[in-house]
């Protein structure tokens, strides 16, 4: 049981989503209350007040997404399975922004671990490189 941070009800663990930030693994307001949350954030706007001051901090990466976007409705480009561990409905990955269309196709979990490893071994390496270094 944990208590939600917006209703303080109390509520099985399966009413949360789940969070790797919070200790107990699981995110601080209940199910309900995020998505009433988030139609909140749609109707009064600010969610694309987000989205489109997070396109004007990064144009370049909001270009390449727009280039692989269109490029994939055209279907000049096809979506492929997760270059990790094979599961379809990948989504593009770009190492560099300024090849829009060279992409690695990763699912959300590999995408995720992918960015999480980056922040702690460092922009564009990985665990191997990481260990390979430590031996010389």
């Amino acid at each position: 049981m944990k208590s939600c941070s917006r209703c303080h009800a109390f509520k099985p663990l399966a009413d949360f989503d789940h969070s790797r930030r919070s200790r107990d693994g699981r995110h601080h307001r209940c199910k309900v209350c995020d998505r009433r949350r988030d139609k909140q954030r749609r109707a009064d706007g600010s969610l694309s007040r987000s989205i489109r001051d997070w396109k004007q901090r990064n144009p370049i990466a909001s270009k390449a997404h727009r280039i692989l976007r269109n490029a994939i409705k055209r279907g000049d480009i096809q979506r492929g399975p997760c270059s990790e561990c094979g599961k379809p409905g990948a989504h593009g990955h770009h190492e560099d922004y300024s090849k829009p269309l060279v992409v690695t196709w990763l699912c959300h979990p590999c995408h995720m671990e992918h960015h999480r490893l980056e922040r702690f071994y460092g922009h564009g390496q990985s665990i191997f490189s990481f260990i390979m270094e430590g031996q010389q």
